[in-house]
This record gives structure tokens, sequence and C-alpha cells, in this order.
């Protein structure tokens, strides 16, 4: 007598033996994964460009108030 977990585990098996296949495989890359990569790099790349500027401008802001302080020591040292 079959049990329904024998069952579903033997279907199971058999869709993942089809899937391996080459032509499924090549299926599956080229109609799902392929297009839901560049949909979400399409989505996401906005706000990598804005997190990448946003670092710039910190970098900008940290290198500036460093130069300030040190001239400001210097100034310092002058009076």
């Amino acid at each position: 007598m079959f049990d329904i977990k024998d069952v579903v585990k033997n279907i199971f098996n058999q869709i993942l033996d089809e899937a391996k296949t080459k032509e499924n495989i090549n299926k599956i890359e080229n109609n799902l994964i392929e297009p839901l990569i560049r949909y979400t790099f399409t989505r996401v790349s906005t706000y990598i460009t804005i997190l990448f500027l946003i670092f710039i401008l910190i970098f900008i802001l940290i290198i500036s108030i460093l130069l300030m302080q040190i001239k400001l020591i210097n100034n310092a040292h002058y009076l």
C-alpha cells in the first residue's frame, strides 16, 4: 500500500530529475533567472548610485574637516 508521503516524494523526485536536464536548465536560466536579475538590477541601480554619491560626499566632507583642523592647529602655533 502506498503512503501519501511516498507518492509526494516520488513526484517531487521526478520533477527534480526533469528540471536537471540541460534543456530545462537553459529554459529556467533564460526565462526566469536572467529576467529576474535584470529587473532587480534596474530597480536597485538607482539606489546604489545614490549610496555611492553619498559616500563620496561624506568622504569629501571628512577630508575638508581634516584640512580645516590642520589649518586651525597650524594657526594656533603662531599665536
